[in-house]
């Protein structure tokens, strides 16, 4: 789980789901630095944009450049040249991969250009066409209506993916890209044309209105039939409103706080200038639950700005003046007892649930991660389906989690493997190891598909998610499934894995290690592993005999299934099993020594619940 972002995510490494607890950002630096573009040329455009990731609104683009882009994304991926004067999208640039659409329920932003600032800052690739008509009408605003999006499946794109001559000037990759219907225009203007259903009470082609000067595309009435379960956007209503770009090479993380220039800060939608927005009076040392905002501006039009919850003070600040995602981020200081707040568990499920009720997506996921976590699994349903139905992928695998395991509501695991790939594919790693395993081991009626699962298992592994998705994928690759056959290159994940303190890596690795040489030396590596993990604070994950037996037929004896599936029990105590039996059986010239092994079987039996381990040393034939 990315540390820079609250998102309590629960995953099934492996059949059995546990949940992560939330955290904080733990520093000013999270990931490569994001430096805002240079400020020296006084005709470039000042952005909500950073060097290495870019999320610029479409909406002031001219509709034949918007429909240009719509017809190359139906091609593959998006490669462009990207400055902080020129976007150009390279058409003729090839790279792997497609985009998948998933919905959400109806939804609506603003983003405005009062000033100068705010007009370079939200709409920078027309801000020079656009200041006298700014100048003339005061005020110039985009009213979104988004309805999902488009995402990339590959988890980045390397210079050396592209073909074609082009691309040699090729900077950036799209790796999403929202969709749903727009006005934009003077406030007056966009006022009318909203309550006239935007295209003129039910045109269906985007249009610019001389008498106006509206911009506009798609059909509200269209807009409003949005579909969190949608695999394609409505006919009157799949316009581009924003893509989202990263430099070559790199790693998709969801950038949670644009950065927006001096004088600028994002309020959830755009940028708005700090000037124009009242402060709240400045934050006390521990605020308490009583002074908790009882209510929030709606997400739709925030009032305050989105803090990047690095400093309470701030998050606090702005949870008072009405921005209902930094009311979010304000609970997870009292929720963790960090920033200089004190713990307070009722006081974070208070701003949480301000937030969600405002229609933070962030907040939702938040309180329903924080309701599994107290196990009000009702509550958790609810919220995590409001947050998943808007969007966010985070509410979609916490929703998920609770469906497979039958928690708050009725256990529906083929539901849960919905969700999980909605979410990944809206590039939610974690939800992409989860719905891998679910058809690698065909788990909960799914219909099993190892090289699927296996493909799903190398996103999440190319990603963010190498303790769990590298170590799945190591299990493919030493069974040659939706990979070549490679038992070095699985070792070098497994230990990998292991030594980021995956129990499964450390027994899935370890067997490897023991079939590959029975000398002291390789048994040895094996063992380390085995009573590493024995002692891991997290149980890990399992797979079961059946299970084994279905996704991976013929390609271990009775005696490596044993040795690799729980059957009850966590992983930790299957780690202890197998370096009981290694003592147990003196494997690899490794000393006999029934005390330790018996040592090791009472701990896997009575701590970690392993049955089989439930007997003494000594009793069944080596």
């Amino acid at each position: 789980m990315s540390a820079s972002a609250l998102r309590a995510l629960v995953v099934i490494p492996l059949v059995v789901l546990a949940a992560c607890s939330p955290k904080l950002p733990s520093g000013p630096e999270l990931g490569p630095k994001r430096e805002l573009v240079s400020d020296s040329d006084p005709d470039r455009v000042r952005v909500t944009m950073v060097k290495n990731e870019a999320a610029p609104l479409t909406v002031d683009w001219n509709f034949e450049h918007r429909k240009s882009l719509e017809s190359r994304m139906r091609r593959g991926t998006i490669v462009v040249s990207f400055t902080a004067k020129k976007l150009a999208v390279l058409p003729e640039c090839n790279a792997p991969g497609k985009y998948a659409f998933v919905g959400s329920s109806p939804g609506r932003g603003y983003a405005a250009a009062h000033t100068a600032a705010e007009l370079e800052a939200n709409f920078p690739f027309s801000a020079a066409s656009l200041r006298g008509r700014l100048a003339n009408e005061g005020a110039l605003v985009a009213d979104l209506r988004p309805v999902g999006t488009s995402n990339l499946d590959q988890p980045k794109v390397l210079r050396t993916d592209l073909q074609g001559a082009a691309c040699t000037e090729a900077t950036h990759y799209v790796v999403e890209v929202l969709h749903g219907g727009f006005v934009f225009g003077s406030s007056s203007a966009v006022e009318a044309a909203a309550k006239a259903g935007f295209m003129g009470m039910g045109a269906s082609a985007a249009t610019q209105s001389s008498a106006s000067h509206v911009e506009q595309e798609g059909v509200l009435a269209e807009c409003d039939k949005a579909d969190a379960s949608a695999t394609t956007p409505p006919g009157k209503c799949a316009g581009i409103l924003r893509i989202r770009m990263l430099p070559l090479e790199a790693v998709s993380e969801r950038l949670e706080t644009p950065s927006c220039g001096e004088g600028l800060r994002w309020n959830g939608v755009a940028c708005a200038s700090e000037a124009r927005v009242a402060k709240a009076a400045p934050a006390p040392a521990a605020p308490t639950r009583a002074e908790v905002p009882t209510q929030a501006a709606s997400a739709d039009k925030p009032d305050g700005f989105a803090c990047d919850g690095k400093d309470l003070a701030d998050c606090w600040q702005q949870c008072k003046a009405g921005n209902a995602d930094s009311c979010a981020m304000t609970g997870t200081f009292f929720q963790l007892g960090a920033g200089g707040a004190k713990r307070d568990m009722k006081t974070a499920s208070s701003l949480y649930e301000v937030a969600c009720k405002a229609g933070s997506r962030k907040g939702c996921t938040f309180l329903g991660a924080f309701y599994i976590d107290e196990k009000r699994y009702p509550d958790a349903v609810a919220a995590s389906r409001k947050a998943c139905d808007a969007g966010e992928p985070g509410g979609c695998t916490n929703l998920g989690f609770m469906l497979y395991n039958g928690l708050g509501v009725a256990k529906d695991r083929p539901k849960a493997y919905e969700l999980y790939t909605r979410a990944c594919k809206r590039r939610e790693w974690a939800s992409c190891n989860n719905a891998g395993v679910m058809v690698t081991f065909a788990t909960g009626g799914v219909t099993a598909d190892p090289p699927a699962g296996c493909r799903m298992f190398a996103q999440a592994c190319e990603a963010t998610n190498k303790e769990i998705g590298c170590a799945n994928l190591a299990l493919c690759i030493e069974n040659g499934i939706g990979h070549p056959r490679d038992a070095n290159k699985a070792l070098e994940l497994y230990v990998d894995s292991c030594n980021r303190r995956s129990a499964f890596a450390c027994v899935w690795g370890g067997l490897l290690f023991e079939s590959r040489g029975r000398d002291k030396a390789t048994v040895g590596k094996a063992l380390a592993a085995y009573e590493a993990a024995c002692d891991f604070p997290d149980p890990g994950y399992c797979v079961s005999t059946s299970e084994i037996m279905t996704a991976l037929p013929g390609s271990y004896d009775l005696d490596m299934i044993d040795r690799r599936a729980c059957d009850g029990g966590d992983q930790r105590g299957l780690a202890c099993y197998n370096a009981a039996l290694v003592y147990e059986r003196g494997l690899g010239g490794i000393a006999k020594d029934i005390g330790k092994a018996n040592a090791l079987l009472k701990k896997a039996c009575k701590q970690y619940d392993t049955k089989k381990a439930c007997r003494p040393a000594g009793v069944l034939p080596n």
